[in-house]
């Protein structure tokens, strides 16, 4: 097993590896702690009614719909997502897409994005 000393407080240990202990300064040492605790992608459902509302829509915008939700299944709640709880809906969130709305649900413990429905903005709340 070998070290990686970054100060006296942090050190990070790599199975496999053979030699010396290396110093590595801060940033170096952070970008391979991103990689080794990097956290699992949450998994996207999609209701039979979402399904639907996707299929008929024109493939661009599916498309563009499709590849923001694979954009929130890295992490919900990351900044720059435009994503809101609903008033009145408990645990129903939506995002933006263009002139549509994806109204999905959230399962922490699983961590599981449950896509209810993909309407136009006017037919959406």
């Amino acid at each position: 097993m070998r070290t990686i000393e970054t100060n006296p407080r942090r050190t990070l240990e790599l199975e496999g590896m053979v030699g010396p202990p290396v110093v590595l300064r801060e940033r170096a040492f952070s970008a391979i702690w991103r990689r080794m605790k990097a956290p699992q992608p949450w998994r996207v459902e999609l209701e039979v009614r979402a399904t639907k509302d996707l299929d008929r829509l024109p493939v661009d915008v599916a498309d563009r719909i499709r590849a923001a939700l694979e954009n929130l299944a890295r992490d919900p709640f990351r900044r720059g997502l435009d994503v809101k709880m609903l008033k009145g809906e408990p645990n129903t969130r939506r995002l933006p897409v263009g002139p549509f709305r994806a109204l999905f649900e959230l399962d922490r413990v699983v961590r599981k994005v449950r896509v209810l429905r993909v309407p136009d903005r006017k037919d959406a709340y």
